[in-house]
């Protein structure tokens, strides 16, 4: 095989497991794994960074086990929810957090879950409008969902290990001066319909 042999795909061969697609010019590590082809993006046009990547990418493959074939996101998602044990009601808030990743994932439900990048982990999380303690619980379900997904050997990396929680914000607590204190109770001692007036 040539250097630059194209094949009826329309994947024309770089170099060793370096392939670039022909109709868009983006550069792909291509192997064989347990008898498959296997082709991932290197997402870029640029040959010298698709070298720079490529080991990086041939790593990431052989991290992942090719026999068990693919799963989409959703399925993912049913397993390790079911997969969850505790008080029914931390079951069932695990079992909800699955619909609404299913329901509202960039991209789609059906997606691959090797498919999945950091930015749409953010984008997931970035559609709601809850505070930082609803927030910091989608993601550490998210962030166990993937781990899991890679202990399993379905993906090579969990792409939502680098977001971060976010920081609660400290409850404001207004202590009253001795004056203000006085005149609290001045106040309340004065309600002579109050049982606490005493």
């Amino acid at each position: 095989m040539t250097q630059t042999q194209k094949n009826g795909s329309g994947f024309q061969r770089i170099g060793p497991c370096l392939y670039r697609y022909t109709n868009n010019g983006t550069y792909y590590a291509v192997v064989r794994r347990d008898g498959k082809i296997v082709r991932r993006s290197l997402e870029t046009n640029l040959l010298q960074v698709a070298k720079r990547k490529l080991p990086d990418e041939l790593r990431d493959i052989e991290k992942v086990d090719r026999t068990s074939g693919t799963i989409s996101l959703e399925e993912y998602a049913d397993r390790f929810a079911e997969s969850r044990v505790g008080a029914p009601k931390t079951v069932a808030r695990y079992h909800t957090i699955a619909e609404k990743l299913k329901s509202r994932w960039p991209g789609g439900p059906r997606m691959r879950l090797d498919r999945i990048t950091e930015s749409q982990c953010r984008a997931w999380l970035a559609g709601f409008t809850f505070g930082p303690p609803s927030y910091n619980l989608f993601l550490q379900w998210m962030k166990g969902c993937f781990d899991q997904a890679v202990r399993e050997r379905l993906i090579p990396y969990n792409p939502a290990a680098a977001i971060k929680p976010r920081k609660r914000s400290k409850p404001v607590r207004l202590t009253p001066s001795p004056e203000e204190f006085e005149q609290i109770l001045a106040s309340v001692r004065a309600q002579i319909y109050s049982a606490d007036a005493r």
